[in-house]
């Protein structure tokens, strides 16, 4: 597919967007600095953050408008642009950013540098979004994220519808059921309508080309209709076990949908899945390339700045923002990697690694390049190598482009399945030996007390979502390996 180059009105829109983002980062360093402080510097904070917000306001309007603009003579920016709104709209990041400005104001920092921290990674996927050289596949990848958001929020309906009818029955076991009660229940159904009706919405929005989505949106407007029904039943002062049979066939309706998107769901990670692990070995190379440089540098003055050299110790500090880069580069891959689900230990193993570049950013930022901090580059450049060679084992093993894996040779078929076996458990000891080694820095930095409280918090919460990451990779991994025998 031809893709375009970028017009100038969008990098102008994109210079705004960077505006917007520089904006919010140093207001998240303020933020953890001042705690204990008088409140000018939280209002100085504060007023950087409004800031920001009226970029952002601007930014969509400007997207929005300039998406019209160049509709027919440069539909492929066009479609970014639209994307990059609808994003922007979706994650509701003009009202996230006032809310931030209300925690930074009743000084609650630490919550305010953690939303801060959530609004910057959604601004760099808007980013992402406008400068995407492979308009098509970012398309696809845009509509899998949200039919995989779709099916969460169809399970949290299908809870709710669960929970009514449950309450509808007790209703009917009564002789004589209370009218207020009924009317709760009514209401309460009326609420879960409304919500599968915006569902609804946003599915049929989604592709309206894709046969499956077209079924799961109509099978959503069957349940909206049988919850109205109960609804009706149950505020009106009818029959409660009338009111039930409706919200059983509401959720037989929820669940056609839900396996229709699961159906679309699935085609769109099998179209996706052999570009993205190609994109994920490319991503994990610039990494490494990018870690080696750093570790070159970084040995040139590593004596000088543990011997307290004022300019190497300024060399050293130098590092960070280009191992952050690393960081934001590891981010988006385990992003790929978990909308597409191809690998169970690759999201975790690399998570382990990105949290490792976390603490190098720790020690560059402190100045510390001495030997040890040399050791560890080297080790994350060997955990990079490493998670190439597996993806690249796994990659290697995929089945053959075109062919049904049910005719192909059987032996050929189960030595591929045990390869990939082998590659995932190649990246499970990456996993386990990387978040071994951080739950030992973890407990250095607690001791000596280097790292501000708010900062020490972050690492925790990054060292404890880890191990749950390694506890569900290697549950998922060895069920995998049970059905394959």
């Amino acid at each position: 597919m031809r893709t375009s180059r970028l017009t100038k009105p969008s990098v102008n829109l994109m210079g705004l967007l960077l505006a917007a983002l520089l904006l919010a980062v140093p207001m998240s360093v303020q933020a953890q600095a001042i705690k204990g402080e008088d409140a000018t510097e939280a209002d100085g904070a504060k007023f950087q953050n409004e800031r920001a917000r009226q970029h952002m306001l601007e930014l969509e309007q400007r997207m929005f408008n300039l998406a019209e603009l160049l509709k027919e003579s440069q539909p492929e920016d066009a479609q970014r642009l639209v994307m990059s709104f609808e994003r922007s709209r979706e994650k509701q990041l003009v009202q996230r950013m006032s809310n931030v400005s209300e925690l930074i104001g009743g000084l609650e920092l630490n919550e305010a540098s953690t939303r801060i921290d959530a609004v910057i990674d959604e601004l760099q996927a808007i980013k992402k979004l406008l400068l995407t050289a492979d308009l098509e596949a970012a398309i696809k990848q845009e509509q899998l994220r949200k039919i995989k958001e779709a099916i969460k929020d169809i399970e949290a309906i299908e809870a709710q519808e669960a929970e009514n009818q449950g309450q509808s029955d007790k209703l009917a076991e009564s002789s004589d059921p209370s009218a207020a009660a009924m009317k709760g229940v009514g209401e309460a159904e009326q609420r879960n309508k409304e919500a599968t009706d915006r569902l609804s919405d946003k599915v049929g929005d989604i592709n309206p080309a894709d046969q499956d989505l077209k079924e799961a949106q109509k099978a959503l407007g069957q349940a909206s209709g049988k919850m109205s029904e109960a609804s009706g039943q149950l505020s009106e002062g009818g029959s409660p076990s009338g009111a039930s049979e409706s919200q059983g066939d509401a959720r037989k309706k929820l669940n056609d949908a839900k396996k229709k998107l699961e159906a679309a769901r699935d085609k769109l990670q099998d179209e996706l899945e052999r570009k993205i692990r190609g994109l994920v070995v490319d991503n994990l190379r610039a990494m490494l390339k990018q870690q080696t440089q750093i570790r070159e540098q970084l040995e040139i003055v590593s004596d000088q700045a543990d011997q307290g050299d004022a300019r190497a110790i300024v060399q050293v500090r130098s590092f960070a923002a280009p191992e952050q880069e690393i960081i934001v580069l590891a981010e988006e891959t385990i992003e790929l990697c978990e909308l597409v689900e191809f690998s169970v230990a690759l999201p975790a193993a690399l998570s382990a690694v990105r949290d490792r570049m976390v603490y190098l950013v720790d020690d560059y930022s402190a100045g510390l390049g001495g030997p040890a901090v040399v050791a560890s580059t080297v080790r994350v450049e060997k955990d990079l190598e490493s998670l190439i060679d597996a993806m690249e084992m796994s990659n290697a093993n995929q089945d053959p482009k075109d062919q049904d894996p049910k005719e192909g040779n059987p032996r050929e078929q189960e030595q591929r399945e045990v390869n990939q076996i082998l590659a995932e458990m190649r990246m499970l000891r990456i996993m386990q030996v990387a978040t071994n080694e951080n739950v030992v820095r973890l407990e250095q930095a607690r001791r000596s007390g280097d790292l501000p409280q708010s900062v020490l918090r972050k690492r925790e919460e990054m060292t404890r979502d880890q191990q749950d990451r390694v506890r569900e990779a290697t549950a998922e991994l060895r069920k995998r390996a049970m059905q394959g025998g």
